[in-house]
């Protein structure tokens, strides 16, 4: 079992910058990452609100080295969140596709902190898992417990 993608995604509303809700989805990446990652590198798509107003849609997908990035958003959780995806397993993970879902402040990681929000501004991480022979859902929660580092 590997991760296969890691994707991000947010909606920019008219009263907020787009620079700014670029800038918080990829201040949740490694360093390394975060460098070699474009504005250009976002999937945009437009919308318009239940009032007319315009949206963005803004998707980021790591295919190269995914585990890095998942680890490292892992690691800026509180023991408290972790336990809680973990307890929260069944709800989050979809066996069909192997994705696992969560979802994140947006604009907490503009001063460097990252904490789960189950609100609907937010950026949405989905953890898409590639799996070798039958699914097994103790075996993903046992991989996500590994790379969350807890028991």
């Amino acid at each position: 079992m590997q991760i296969d993608k890691l994707k991000l995604t947010t909606i920019k509303y008219v009263t907020e910058r787009k620079d700014l809700v670029i800038d918080a989805i990829l201040n949740i990446l490694p360093e390394n990452m975060k460098k070699s990652i474009s504005p250009k590198s976002f999937k945009r798509t437009s919308l318009i609100g239940q009032y007319g107003d315009p949206m963005l849609f803004l998707e980021l997908s790591i295919s190269k080295n995914p585990e890095q990035a998942v680890k490292h958003i892992f690691s800026k959780l509180t023991e408290t969140e972790k336990k809680r995806l973990i307890e929260e397993f069944d709800t989050r993970m979809d066996d069909e596709t192997t994705t696992f879902y969560f979802r994140l402040d947006k604009f907490a990681p503009l001063q460097d902190e990252l904490y789960l929000n189950d609100g609907s501004d937010v950026i949405k991480a989905e953890i898409k898992f590639r799996i070798y022979g039958k699914y097994n859902a103790e075996a993903v929660k046992q991989y996500l417990k590994d790379l969350m580092e807890i028991e």
